[in-house]
């Protein structure tokens, strides 16, 4: 299943994503510094940089999810 996820290194986050994972889900992480966020997160995950003010890939990460 393909999750979306905001705050995946967030306290909360960094215990969901990789349990997500380890399920076999497809994990998206949308964050403001995807680079910052794929060095933090477990390999797999996907990291999207939201711009929220504008359209990009992070609208386009949406597409497909199961859950967001």
């Amino acid at each position: 299943m393909k999750v979306v996820i905001t705050g995946a290194t967030g306290f909360i986050g960094q215990a969901l994503v990789p349990a997500l994972c380890t399920r076999g889900d497809e994990v998206v992480a949308l964050s403001r510094d995807a680079a910052r966020a794929r060095a933090r997160l477990p390999a797999g995950t996907t990291a999207v940089t939201a711009d929220l003010q504008s359209a990009g890939a992070w609208t386009e990460a949406l597409a497909g999810a199961a859950a967001i």
